[in-house]
C-alpha cells in the first residue's frame, strides 16, 4: 500500500526529479537531498490531519471514525492513510481544507519563500501548498458543488459555482511563485 496518492506522487516525482537535477548542477551538498524529500512527504500527509481531527474530535462516534481511532492506537499508519483517501473526501467544515486556512497558509508560505533559504522549510511549504490545489483542483474539475461545500464551511455567504474558476486561478498562481521561488532557491 503506497503511503502518498498517486495524484501527489505524480506531482511530486517530477518535482524531486527537477529538484534533484538543479542541486546537482548547481553543484549542492548531497546531503541537501534527504531534507528536500523529507520535507515533501511530510507537506504532502501534514493537510491530511485534518481528517484525523474530523474522526477523532468531530466525530468520534462514527463507526469510521471509531476504526480511524483504532488504527491511529495500533500505530497502523498505512491502514489510517488508506481511510483518509477512501472516506476524507465526504468531510467538509475542516481548518487546512478550508478558504481561511488556504489564506493563512498562502500568506504565510509567502513570508517563508521570500524570508528564509531553509530547503526543508521550502519544500515542506511547497508540498503543503500542492496538496491544498491539488485537492481545490480536482474537486473543482469533477465536483464542484462539493469544492464549494468544504471550502466554504462555516460561512454563511458562498462563493457562487461560476466564481470557483478564479480561486483555482489564484491558488494556482500563488503555487507558481512558491514554485519558482523554490528553485531559485536551490
Amino acid at each position: 500500500m503506497v503511503l502518498i496518492s498517486k495524484n501527489y506522487l505524480k506531482v511530486l516525482l517530477p518535482l524531486l526529479v527537477a529538484s534533484t537535477l538543479l542541486l546537482v548542477l548547481r553543484q549542492r551538498p548531497w546531503f541537501t537531498f534527504p531534507f528536500i524529500t523529507l520535507g515533501f512527504i511530510l507537506g504532502v500527509l501534514i493537510p491530511d490531519v485534518d481528517h484525523l481531527i474530523y474522526w477523532l474530535v468531530r466525530a468520534p462516534a462514527q463507526s469510521v471514525s471509531q476504526q480511524a481511532l483504532e488504527f491511529w492506537n495500533q500505530r497502523r499508519f498505512k491502514n489510517l492513510l488508506h481511510l483518509i483517501r477512501v472516506h476524507g473526501p465526504t468531510h467538509d467544515n475542516l481548518i487546512f481544507h478550508h478558504f481561511f486556512g488556504h489564506t493563512v497558509i498562502t500568506i504565510l508560505s509567502f513570508f517563508i519563500f521570500s524570508s528564509t533559504s531553509n530547503l526543508f522549510v521550502q519544500s515542506l511549504t511547497l508540498a503543503i501548498n500542492l496538496h491544498l490545489f491539488l485537492d481545490v483542483y480536482e474537486d473543482w474539475k469533477f465536483r464542484p458543488a462539493h469544492l464549494q461545500a468544504w471550502l466554504f464551511a462555516r460561512e454563511p455567504k458562498q462563493l457562487p459555482l461560476t466564481h470557483l474558476k478564479y480561486y483555482v486561478i489564484i491558488f494556482f498562481a500563488c503555487n507558481l511563485l512558491y514554485l519558482g521561488l523554490f528553485f531559485l532557491n536551490l
